[in-house]
């Protein structure tokens, strides 16, 4: 059966309960846009985040963790309705197996869509503390997400870049960085965000990842926001770096407990040849980099090369060099997260800080529509900040 919808507002829109079998293309024509309204399709384009928020350690919004198993039921109820209603418009020629077609692959997931812009607004303060207006904002950034690629994950925006950016931008007021090394920087949004939202800043962000679609769209952005006077962009192979470091000359095998490394190095893209001398950041930053245990060696590696050594700063003190990492908790992700703790609990590391937070991440599919603007599904961070060991 194919359905259409008999709701007059999408706030009060239940798919299993709204829609009803279609008899004409009208009919179709309003079911899809009652589907659209109610997963707050138009606003994808626009998210406001709340500097603040991201300090909020073990907090998340109620109404999402109540309504997340209703969403997924519902959602699911859509697909198949949309699935059908494909098949019906084919049949009876309509002119809207397009528009089920595309509202298929929205509710799929930021992660099976194509290439899109988003603008985020950083507002300061808590989400719910006032009502905000767009003047109020503290930076605005806009992003070019590109396709997806198995071998190119930085196309896409994740939900860590925001948390991040939002908690860094707290710290600045007590330690601002000269110069920011940022690791698979992805489209950019930490360090453009961080830019954007410190006003009349002197630091310098270096903006580094690895497939060249992904450093291509980095550029992109970078341009797009006029913020090359502060930010650049170059390639970096973290496992480069590292087997620099080990000085081996068996650099260019790979270990069958490796991780798939093609190699993208052209002409001046050497993971070294751009990044003048070393030790010169007082920053480096990463979100959600770690998809393999290895890839915390390499990281490793990298700090150790380019973070700046600390001088004359106190135990487990923050305000010195420091490289930040904000890691989503995924299940089929414990031994990364271990690897994590390994590492940088030993020499020359030590872990400053440790914070868990909860907070939203819109990759997977889509939840209904609520109240606020940034939306998706609760996911638990944790900021891990590193520094040299005393």
């Amino acid at each position: 059966m194919v359905g259409t919808c008999e709701v007059g507002r999408f706030q009060d829109f239940i798919p299993s309960r709204d829609l009803k079998p279609v008899r004409s293309s009208e009919e179709l024509v309003k079911a899809t846009r009652a589907i659209w309204d109610a997963y707050g399709l138009d606003q994808q384009t626009e998210k406001w985040i709340y500097l603040d928020d991201a300090w909020d350690e073990l907090s998340s919004d109620s109404e999402d963790g109540e309504c997340q198993d209703d969403d997924v039921y519902e959602t699911q109820c859509v697909i198949h309705w949309l699935r059908t209603a494909i098949s019906w418009a084919c049949k009876n020629d309509c002119e809207n197996v397009d528009v089920c077609a595309d509202l298929l692959v929205r509710l799929a997931g930021q992660s099976a869509a194509g290439q899109r812009s988003s603008t985020y607004r950083f507002f300061p303060g808590h989400k719910d503390e006032t009502h905000r207006k767009l003047h109020e904002s503290a930076g605005v950034v806009t992003i070019r997400d590109i396709s997806l690629t198995e071998d190119a994950l930085g196309g896409r925006t994740w939900g860590a870049a925001s948390y991040l950016a939002c908690r860094l931008v707290r710290q600045w007021q007590s330690f601002a960085p000269r110069a920011v090394l940022e690791l698979g920087a992805g489209t950019g949004l930490t360090s453009l965000a961080l830019n954007a939202c410190l006003h009349n800043h002197t630091s310098h962000f270096l903006l580094t990842d690895f497939h060249p679609q992904v450093l291509a769209n980095l550029r992109f952005n970078v341009q797009h926001n006029l913020a090359e006077n502060h930010c650049n962009v170059i390639y970096l192979d973290w496992k480069q770096v590292y087997d620099e470091m080990q000085n081996t000359e068996l650099k260019d095998q790979r270990s069958s407990q490796e991780p798939f490394h093609d190699s993208y190095e052209a002409a001046g893209n050497s993971a070294t040849a751009q990044i003048q001398g070393r030790g010169n950041f007082d920053m480096i930053i990463a979100a959600d980099c770690i998809y393999h245990p290895l890839h915390t060696q390499w990281i490793s590696a990298v700090a150790q090369r380019y973070l700046a050594q600390k001088q004359n700063t106190e135990a487990f003190d923050t305000t010195g060099p420091t490289l930040q990492l904000l890691l989503p908790i995924r299940e089929k992700y414990t031994k990364e997260l271990q690897s994590v703790y390994q590492t940088f609990s030993s020499s020359p590391w030590q872990i400053l800080s440790d914070t868990q937070l909860v907070g939203v991440d819109d990759f997977g599919p889509i939840t209904m529509a609520r109240t606020h603007k940034l939306r998706g599904r609760p996911v638990t961070f944790r900021h891990i900040i590193v520094g040299w060991a005393s």
